[in-house]
């Protein structure tokens, strides 16, 4: 019975897009879900099938710790089958978020150095399992490189959404939080809106 509510709820979601037609956000959602920043080849769909426990690792400033509250709250609005929340106990947690320096973080991710050379601000990957399911995933914001508080704000939002299963970026929208050029966008478009709910609001 949950599974046929949440199906009303996804197609009603998608019927009732007035300014983005459904075709857009099918699409968005392949090109999002399906590929990844540095392969050509399509794959799965992966998502959290059970909640999402984010533990905060580094430099826990302020304004990027009540981001990340605003970010979560924002998702929990957006998704229906799992909660979203921050954990101060990392032995319970499935999502790692790191603020810090590369030097730091590579610590942490020994293949980060290794597979992510060049001008990165940024850094997310998913652990994952059987039946397209995440089991864990890392974020990083590399405070020490991007100085801007805006800027680190929106890395925060992007990194930590693409760690529950949108792999990908492009040039396509400049206004999405997957906008693959420079960008301080800090909400979530509607399209990002409407491509979260197709994944997790969808029955597998």
């Amino acid at each position: 019975m949950k599974n046929l509510i949440t199906l009303l709820i996804v197609l009603t979601s998608l019927n009732g897009v007035s300014q983005i037609d459904s075709l857009t956000i099918i699409n968005y959602y392949d090109t999002i879900v399906h590929y990844g920043e540095f392969t050509s080849s399509a794959r799965p769909h992966k998502k959290f099938k059970k909640d999402v426990k984010i533990f905060v690792k580094g430099e826990k400033i302020d304004y990027l710790v009540e981001e990340l509250e605003k970010v979560v709250s924002e998702l929990n609005d957006i998704i229906i089958p799992i909660n979203i929340s921050i954990t101060t106990n990392n032995d319970e947690s499935n999502l790692l978020l790191f603020l810090g320096t590369r030097k730091e973080f590579s610590k942490i991710n020994m293949e980060f150095e290794e597979t992510r050379k060049g001008n990165i601000e940024g850094f997310g990957v998913i652990y994952g399992g059987r039946h397209n399911n995440i089991y864990g995933s890392e974020a990083f914001v590399d405070i020490g490189r991007v100085k801007n508080p805006i800027r680190q704000k929106h890395i925060l939002r992007e990194e930590v959404t693409q760690c529950l299963g949108f792999y990908n970026d492009t040039y396509q929208y400049d206004n999405s939080i997957f906008y693959e050029g420079y960008s301080t966008v800090t909400e979530y478009s509607e399209l990002d809106k409407e491509i979260i709910k197709m994944l997790y609001n969808k029955v597998d």
